[in-house]
């Protein structure tokens, strides 16, 4: 009998108490009575996990040793027929899906020791869930072949009528053919709502004020109806999550309790994925993640064939901005229905998320993603590129971090290239985008603690400049001297522009903010305070 480590999913055998890969020590599982139990004409031979409502067996055919799946309820919801029902619509809804991507059930029925049980196809492979817990985000190409393949097993799904309701990583197995991990299965329908069942709309299976799902990963019409009815549209939105999850390593809420997530789910924006990713800074594919993840479903996009087709878009994209190698993906002929959304950008189901100037100086976290990836971008081979690729992922570090390492590189190029260099230009240029982003991210009457820190690296750049280098860097910054608390004590006075005889009444006719005037007005008290009297 076999489980695995719960750190990283490593296979161990069920009775080992310390795993062979990365060392950690657990509890080993107890002996199941279950074990080597024949129902029908299967033996059960190992356990392969437990959840919330039942476990998980290996079992072989008497005859034929062929390998199975079962899945047996737990003993304490025999009784249970909100349950047993559940297990009843799972057996129901699989055997009428017949799709490569999802999972084959072939039996249903009760037996006198084991209980309640279904009987599935035996699947080799890794649920999405350890495997992100293994290896953390995933690249993009991979990441392309896992989320079509969902897409494709929810679409046939959805055009029999079944909404799965519970669509998370855990129910996502990413199969081991060949000794690579590949095909994808979509898994337990345990809660699906079968429209065409003879069952009254809106039916539900569950006890009166208990919600069906897992809050991590559920839409906001499944935690209130004041939403919407639950509709394929709910299975795009936790799709979008488990997207979310793939890309950036993490689930776009994070509450450490049921009743936070649902809080969260209802009434929080996720951050932008570019902020985990910053390839995908202006990117299709965030834009995609941010449609699914709407929580009107009207903007959502309205069907799993126009998120794959999107998917299919997002990506070619990507390839064709030498972002990923190649990451195709094969479009299956779909049929469309009037209410679906054309693939075109010009007609996505919401208004494209698209990065903007407005929306990165508002989101001063997205203003230097946008910065990373501009930088990457415009100067592969320069040191700042180098110290980007040794630092941490963004996700990682905080901005804050990110500017004080990338603009002591900067710096370094400034004082030690020539001004008439490129390197000198363009060091130039990524540093006063660093400025602006610490100007944008804080609008309080005084500077914040993190503002203080670059506006003394400022400072400490003009005090160790050459006079030409001194010039060239403040013609650089000069669009930035007359927003909201520019340090213009950091600019040696003859460098500031509109002061043709440096007196302050040339000074006050700038059409400058307040804030900035206060600055100034405090630069030149303390520079009158520092003059010496006439002797």
């Amino acid at each position: 009998m076999r489980a695995a480590c719960p750190k990283c999913a490593n296979p161990v055998v069920s009775t080992a108490s310390r795993c062979g890969r990365c060392g950690a020590s657990f509890k080993p599982s107890k002996v199941d009575r279950n074990l080597d139990r024949v129902v029908g004409n299967l033996r059960l031979v190992e356990k392969l996990g437990t959840g919330g409502m039942g476990s998980v067996y290996r079992a072989e055919h008497v005859a034929l040793g062929t390998p199975y799946a079962v899945k047996v309820l737990h003993s304490q919801f025999s009784d249970d027929d909100t349950v047993a029902e559940r297990f009843r619509r799972e057996a129901v809804a699989c055997s009428r899906l017949r799709h490569e991507n999802t999972v084959f059930v072939t039996d249903f029925g009760v037996h006198d020791e084991v209980g309640i049980y279904l009987v599935m196809e035996y699947l080799e492979g890794i649920a999405l869930h350890h495997l992100l817990r293994r290896d953390g985000p995933m690249p993009l190409d991979q990441f392309a072949r896992v989320a079509s393949q969902v897409c494709d097993a929810m679409d046939a799904a959805h055009r029999l009528g079944i909404v799965h309701r519970d669509l998370k990583p855990e129910n996502v197995m990413v199969l081991t053919e060949s000794g690579r991990e590949g095909r994808v299965k979509v898994l337990d329908f345990g809660i699906a709502h079968l429209r065409d069942s003879g069952e009254q709309e809106g039916g539900s299976i569950t006890r009166a004020g208990t919600v069906v799902g897992t809050p991590a990963y559920m839409s906001p019409e499944q935690i209130d109806r004041r939403y919407g009815e639950v509709a394929p549209v709910s299975d795009v939105y936790s799709l979008g999550v488990i997207f979310y999850e793939c890309l950036a390593g993490r689930r776009p809420f994070l509450g450490d309790s049921d009743m936070v997530l649902i809080t969260q789910q209802l009434t929080m924006a996720p951050e932008p994925i570019a902020m985990h990713r910053p390839e995908l800074v202006d990117a299709r594919l965030g834009e995609l993640v941010a449609a699914m993840l709407e929580k009107n479903p009207a903007r959502r996009p309205q069907s799993m064939a126009v998120v794959r087709a999107m998917l299919s878009e997002a990506m070619k994209e990507l390839e064709s901005l030498g972002i990923v190698d190649d990451a195709r993906i094969t479009v299956l002929p779909v049929s469309f229905d009037a209410t679906d959304v054309p693939l075109s950008r010009s007609e996505f189901p919401v208004e494209p998320t698209r990065t903007n100037p407005d929306l990165l100086r508002s989101n001063p976290s997205l203003q230097i993603t946008g910065i990373v990836q501009r930088i990457r971008a415009e100067a592969p081979d320069s040191a700042a590129a180098t110290l980007l690729a040794a630092l941490p992922s963004a996700d990682a570090m905080r901005s804050e971090a990110i500017t004080l390492a990338l603009w002591g590189v900067l710096q370094d190029e400034l004082l030690s290239a020539p001004p008439a260099d490129p390197r000198f230009a363009q060091s130039l240029s990524h540093l006063t985008l660093l400025l602006d982003a610490a100007l944008a991210s804080h609008s309080g009457e005084r500077p914040s603690p993190s503002q203080e820190k670059v506006f003394r690296g400022l400072k400490n750049l003009f005090t160790l400049a050459s006079a030409d280098r001194q010039r060239a860097i403040a013609a650089g910054i000069a669009p930035l001297f007359g927003r909201p608390l520019f340090p213009l004590d950091a600019v040696p006075r003859s460098l500031v522009p509109a002061r043709p005889d440096g007196s302050l009444v040339d000074k006050l006719r700038q059409p400058v903010s307040v804030s900035a005037m206060k600055a100034l007005l405090t630069h030149e008290i303390s520079l009158f305070g520092k003059k010496k009297k006439p002797e």
